[in-house]
């Protein structure tokens, strides 16, 4: 039989194991971290913005639409490069009605540059 405290030990210890990969993949960014800019696909984009209440619906139709496959967990906001129009890049973000700079910046980077390197995959 275990002790008190051993069996604590294992417990917060096996608790810590489980939530290792989801702390480490729900790193939030930081809006203070530098970027190369040097790394966008292009210098042209024409940005549309929707805001939705129910942000995970809106960006399952805009998955949809153009034949992305659906993301795995609930989203914050979501953005897609859309279509391509004389020199431009045409991305499309959707947020929810009450966003924060952060959400948005990090959406407005993925008109620009895709993804990143760190950047999760959904």
């Amino acid at each position: 039989m275990l002790s008190f405290e051993r069996e604590i030990f294992l417990k917060i210890s096996l608790l810590l194991a489980l939530l290792f990969p989801i702390i480490l993949y729900a790193r939030p960014d930081n809006p203070y971290e530098k970027f190369s800019a040097r790394a966008n696909l292009s210098k042209n984009v024409i940005v549309t913005w929707e805001y939705a209440d129910d942000v995970d619906k809106a960006c399952a139709e805009l998955n949809k639409k153009y034949n992305v496959n659906p993301y795995k967990v609930k989203v914050l906001a979501c953005s897609m490069r859309t279509a391509h129009f004389l020199t431009y890049d045409v991305c499309h973000i959707v947020t929810s009605t009450f966003t924060t700079m952060g959400i948005l910046g990090h959406e407005i980077r993925h008109c620009f540059q895709n993804t990143w390197p760190g950047h999760p995959k959904y």
